[in-house]
């Protein structure tokens, strides 16, 4: 055995034994009407409770015999065999499950009860143990006690009760179970939301992308012809609705052709790069501090009202 598969199957005893320690409190708990009215319908009585708890000093005698034939008859199921390991984890687990049994025998099946069992539900779901398995193991176990109540004087009243008891836990195990499948769905739901909206974001970072490219020049990163053209055309509307002016400055680089057949055309475009980008931004911003120093000169010219 692996050092990794010999941790996850300590780390499932580990869990599984949590799961029946009454000290554990991250369980949910049922209101009391509920949990009234689901022994209501199971026509679980005071009868039926104080028969088994009547039955509980039978049950001790013979418990830790029936502990070890359950799990004789588990070990069988293979899928039940991989996950235990070690004597030492069938006597930890023998012991949870001595506590569990009494349990049923406990006359007291109120929160606390309901609590204990919904622990139980939470911690098999968490461990990825399906209901396909569970059910069996449980049916298994309540045979067992069946049989064994009945070689210690238990009757028909007896059997019923327990009978009732069992499927009143086994609500209470399907109740995490459903809880988790819907705790699921909804992480589910959020991730691909998450997916989602990451999807979207890149789309769009995407799309920004590509229109950039469409409208730029790619040597220089200024706007290309058309990019231009467009731009121009809504200028000169904007310029004629505001009735102001509008400048258009065209930039022609002296022997530029000289310099590109002598130098070659890598030379040829850093001179571009630098003299359309760097210096005509330089000369933008030149000549829109002149123009607001006209602007201001001219109305300063102006006769006050």
């Amino acid at each position: 055995m692996s050092v990794y598969e010999f941790v996850s199957k300590y780390e499932f005893v580990s869990k599984m034994i949590t799961s029946y320690d009454p000290t554990v409190t991250n369980a949910p708990r049922l209101p009391d009407d509920t949990i009234q009215r689901r022994k209501e319908l199971l026509d679980f009585t005071k009868d039926d409770a104080a028969c088994l708890a009547a039955f509980r000093p039978e049950v001790e005698k013979f418990s830790a015999a029936l502990i070890k034939e359950f799990y004789k008859q588990q070990m069988k199921v293979p899928e039940i065999r991989d996950l235990i390991d070690g004597p030492e984890m069938i006597e930890r687990l023998r012991a949870a499950q001595h506590d569990y049994i009494l349990g049923l025998f406990s006359g007291q099946y109120d929160g606390d009860y309901a609590e204990n069992r919904l622990r139980i539900g939470k911690a098999h779901a968490n461990m990825g143990i399906e209901h396909d398995l569970f059910v069996p193991s449980l049916h298994r176990l309540e045979k067992m006690l069946v049989e064994h109540c009945r070689a210690h004087g238990g009757d028909d009243a007896l059997e019923t009760a327990l009978h009732k008891l069992i499927l009143f836990d086994l609500q209470l195990v399907f109740d995490t179970y459903i809880t988790g499948l819907i705790g699921e769905i909804e992480e589910s739901r959020d991730k691909l939301a998450a997916h989602a909206r990451t999807l979207e974001e890149k789309v769009a970072e995407r799309t920004a992308e590509i229109l950039q490219l469409a409208r730029t020049d790619p040597l220089t990163g200024l706007w290309n012809r058309r990019e231009f053209y467009q731009r121009l055309r809504h200028e000169a509307v904007s310029a004629r609705r505001g009735n102001h002016n509008l400048s258009v400055a065209f930039v022609d680089i002296d022997d530029f052709k000289s310099m590109n057949d002598t130098h070659g055309h890598l030379y040829g475009d850093k001179i571009l790069r630098e003299t359309l980008v760097t210096r005509a931004d330089e000369q933008m911003y030149a000549a829109k501090n002149q123009y607001q120093s006209s602007m201001a000169q001219e109305a300063a010219r102006q006769p006050s009202a």
